[in-house]
């Protein structure tokens, strides 16, 4: 008879794509459109392993881990126009709060209200992993259904 119990190694290959929102918590409202948006994808691999124990009456309780390679960034870069007036003090606040650079020769203080930004926002997955504990029953000889959190 098959055996759920036991140790086990494993690899693992693939693509990934992405689907990324970036809303305002307070207003809900999306801060960048779809198009503006960077969407990192492409190659990733891992590898995982695990143990599983019998509990007797067709139970089966586990604990598997995982560690996942995907080292891929996408960067969407715009130009936002003139500051202007009126976001003149909040967009210098926001600058030194980020400890951001500025154009060479320049400091934040210096910024008016027609100088023009650009601005670039860029997301990075570079590894994931997860560790989960699982318990399931053997419904027939190679099959296990299961809870994992």
């Amino acid at each position: 008879a098959f055996s759920w119990t036991g140790f086990y190694i494993g690899g693992q290959v693939g693509n990934f794509s992405s689907k990324v929102e970036i809303t305002d918590p307070n207003k809900k409202d999306k801060l960048f459109s779809k198009d503006d948006t960077p969407k990192p994808s492409g190659f990733m691999g891992g590898i995982y392993a695990g143990s599983n124990m019998d509990l007797g009456n067709n139970m089966i309780l586990g604990v598997e881990t995982d560690a996942v390679w995907a080292d891929r960034e996408d960067a969407k870069t715009f130009s936002a126009g003139a500051i202007g007036e009126d976001k003149l003090e909040k967009f210098k606040a926001s600058l030194k709060n980020a400890n951001a650079d500025v154009a060479k020769d320049k400091k934040i203080d210096d910024i008016v209200k027609e100088d023009k930004h650009t601005d670039s926002l860029a997301l990075k997955e570079k590894w994931s992993g997860a560790t989960r504990v699982r318990i399931g029953f053997t419904a027939a000889d190679r099959m296990m259904p299961y809870f994992a959190g």
